[in-house]
């Protein structure tokens, strides 16, 4: 009797075992068909990494000529680099502050308002122009421009030089205005 008993004992725990067995193996199975199902999606819909193509964008940041040797802010890009300040072009409009032009697809500002200003954002391709200095329509797409982390573009936007998009900040002495702005080669849409 206890031999019977034994053997049912060694009995069910063999039948155990190939339950457990035969679970791995299907487990093992379904593991192997769902890598090879991933290297066939892999081979059929390659999923190459697109960078980004570098493109030159420029933002200029002007306010309102007042006094020509003090602005009324300060403009650094990507944390150190200071703007080119001071365009002749600007006072002759009647304006002052910084332009700030780079190649990539985003740049980082910061503006340290020394005194009460209204600021123009302007978002601008970049002055590239042919032999006879004639302007070249160089179009961008920003796609993101934040201001202290809102945005302030309402879709994505399209510009050049002589087509720019432009938004007034009011800033206020003591302030520091952040703006993160991305942009990506200009999409021509070509209508048939």
């Amino acid at each position: 009797m206890a031999q019977k008993t034994q053997n049912k004992t060694q009995n069910k725990k063999s039948v155990l075992y190939i339950v457990m067995a035969l679970v791995a193996a299907i487990l093992g199975v379904l593991l192997i068909l769902k890598a090879v199902d991933n290297i066939e999606q892999e081979i059929t819909n390659p999923q190459t990494e697109q960078v980004a193509e570098k493109v030159t964008a420029r933002i200029d940041l002007t306010t309102d000529l007042v006094d020509a040797e003090n602005p009324p802010f300060e403009v650094y890009i990507n944390t150190s680099k200071i703007a080119e300040k001071q365009r002749e072009w600007m006072f002759n409009l009647g304006y002052q502050g910084y332009t700030a032009q780079t190649t990539g697809n985003e740049m980082d500002i910061k503006i340290k308002v020394l005194n009460d200003a209204e600021i123009v954002v302007v978002l601008r391709g970049p002055d590239e122009r042919d032999a006879n200095n004639n302007r070249i329509e160089k179009w961008v797409d920003y796609t993101s421009v934040l201001v202290d982390g809102k945005e302030i573009l309402p879709k994505m936007t399209a510009v050049w030089h002589n087509k720019p998009f432009r938004r007034m900040i009011e800033a206020k002495a003591g302030d520091v205005i952040n703006i993160k702005a991305k942009w990506k080669k200009h999409n021509t849409v070509v209508a048939e």
